[in-house]
C-alpha cells in the first residue's frame, strides 16, 4: 500500500462557471474534481512499483503525466 499526498491548483473557467453553479453548485469540487484527480492519480501511479517512487526521476515522471492529463481540461 502506498499513501500519496498531492496538492493540485485548479480554477473554473469564467465561460462554465454560471453552467457549473446552476447544475452542481459548490459541491463540484466534491463530486467532480476530487474523483477526477483520484482517478489520474491512480492511473498513473499504477505505472511504477513502490520502490520506483522512492526515486527522484520516477516521481518526476509521474508528476509531468498527471500534470499533462490534468492540463487538457
Amino acid at each position: 500500500k502506498v499513501n500519496i499526498d498531492i496538492t493540485v491548483q485548479f480554477n473554473l473557467p469564467k465561460e462554465k462557471a454560471s453552467d457549473v453553479y446552476q447544475k452542481i453548485w459548490l459541491d463540484y469540487v466534491q463530486k467532480i474534481i476530487k474523483p477526477w484527480i483520484r482517478s489520474i492519480v491512480r492511473e498513473e501511479i499504477t505505472k511504477f512499483d513502490s520502490k520506483e517512487l522512492f526515486q527522484n526521476e520516477t516521481r518526476q515522471k509521474a508528476q509531468s503525466a498527471m500534470d499533462t492529463r490534468m492540463n487538457e481540461y
